[in-house]
């Protein structure tokens, strides 16, 4: 019983991170275009860049 649930608990966890890996490069320009739309929001300029660079874990910890 304890073997199935870490197993299941093992399987869950390399689901999320495999979902925090796949994210950023799944939902590029959706990310990119709330971005822009933030800036261009917040700033009296129109702000546009041509790439971004998007991960979790770049620059961790």
């Amino acid at each position: 019983m304890t073997k199935k649930i870490l197993k299941i608990s093992g399987i869950v966890i390399l689901l999320l991170v495999g979902i925090l890996f796949a994210t950023p490069y799944l939902f590029k320009d959706q990310i990119k275009a709330k971005i822009a739309q933030a800036i261009n929001e917040k700033v009296n300029a129109k702000v546009s860049f041509a790439d971004a660079s998007l991960s979790l874990f770049k620059k961790f910890p």
